[in-house]
């Protein structure tokens, strides 16, 4: 998953788990069996965010250059998807 933001100052409380649910339920729908994301290692709230919503580290990613910026540092996390949901289907047939 790459590039999911809720602008907290506008977005109803919830939103960012919805969204995430969903994006979750879509990955697992082509048959993968985890989702992976990255968050900035120094976000210490976005990181517990993601390990309460079921995600585990299994990485770190130090001094990824941006472009037109200082490197930053990231964090690697993934989580098994559900086996009811990889069962699913976007579209029927």
């Amino acid at each position: 998953m790459h590039r999911l933001m809720v602008d907290r100052s506008s977005a109803q409380p919830g939103t960012g788990r919805f969204l995430l649910r969903a994006a979750e339920r879509r990955v697992a729908a082509t048959g993968r069996a985890l989702v992976r994301l990255d968050c900035l290692a120094d976000n210490a709230r976005l990181n517990t965010y993601y390990l309460n919503a079921g995600y585990r580290v299994v990485g770190h990613k130090a001094g990824k250059p941006q472009p037109g910026g200082a490197p930053k540092s990231f964090t690697l996390l993934e989580k098994t998807c559900e086996p009811a949901a990889r069962a699913e289907r976007l579209w029927p047939g």
